[in-house]
């Protein structure tokens, strides 16, 4: 039972990885605070269902439209995000905020209220290796999130444009004294996170039931997880990606689902109370 329950903690952990990744990248080198992180993960999951359930493709040809039409989507959003002034992360706020209403009373229009889910019957098979069973769907999502977020670690390591992206996000300033091109960087950067939600869409669409109001959930997740990972820290928005999704299974085990969000919830709130409590200085 508890080896059953790692392995969909960590399956589940690998998905918000995803998720907080795209919303880390963002963040740290735009400074874009995306508020309707969650409602582009939506848009992503509507595309791979109407590629699959209205013209009758298979999933993973829905994942290269999804990735392919949030990353057009995301070319028009960062135009928009240049013209926005300083406050830049007060305004981005304020902006994302009108943008979640804007898109879940787009997708209420053209997908109604209903709660939608991509079916993927192949995905239910069960596999057992070590005596220990678990869904092929479970393996799949561990595998593309590990793969993800392992090409990731190794193009900012390894190269010289995630070395200077990593420079960026530390001190954008410093970075175009150097000689860096920060203006490029970020729009890379922007577009690569908005792929990964692209990549993120369909397997949510195939796990979870859609309806337009349901990505705030998802935001709290990247939010939470970047937070706890810190800014641009791949490997740390692994291990905290695995953790709440960890923490999420055994709660919805041993207390029941409706407890799910709520212990979220309460994940948010404890984050910058213990922060301010590490900072403040002592006599």
């Amino acid at each position: 039972m508890y080896l059953k329950l790692l392995i969909s903690g960590l399956a589940l952990g690998s998905f918000y990885a995803i998720i907080a990744l795209g919303f880390s990248m963002i963040f740290g080198v735009t400074r874009v605070f995306n508020l309707a992180h969650g409602e582009l993960l939506l848009a992503g999951g509507y595309v791979a269902y109407v590629a699959c359930e209205r013209f009758g493709l298979g999933f993973w040809p829905s994942v290269p439209i999804s990735v392919l039409a949030l990353t057009l989507l995301g070319v028009i959003l960062y135009r928009v995000f240049r013209v926005i002034k300083e406050p830049l992360e007060l305004n981005t706020i304020v902006f994302t905020f009108g943008l979640v209403i804007a898109l879940q009373n787009l997708f209420l229009i053209f997908f109604s209220a209903d709660y939608r889910i991509l079916t993927t019957p192949e995905w239910s098979t069960t596999i057992e290796i070590f005596n220990v069973s678990f869904t092929r769907g479970q393996l799949t999502m561990f595998l593309t999130a590990f793969i993800s977020v392992s090409a990731l670690y190794f193009l900012l390591r390894h190269t010289f444009w995630g070395k200077a992206l990593r420079a960026t996000i530390q001190d954008r300033e410093a970075a175009g004294l150097l000689g860096i091109d920060v203006e490029k960087n970020s729009i890379l950067a922007f577009l690569g996170g908005i792929a990964l939600v692209g990549l993120a869409g369909p397997f949510f669409a195939s796990f979870h039931y859609i309806h337009p109001t349901g990505g705030i959930e998802a935001t709290l997740i990247a939010i939470i997880v970047t937070i706890v990972a810190g800014v641009g820290h791949v490997r740390a928005v692994i291990w905290a990606g695995w953790g709440m999704g960890l923490l999420e299974n055994l709660v919805t085990t041993t207390l029941g689902a409706a407890f799910r969000e709520g212990v979220t919830s309460l994940v948010l709130i404890a984050i910058p109370v213990s922060y301010t409590h590490l900072t403040l200085p002592t006599n």
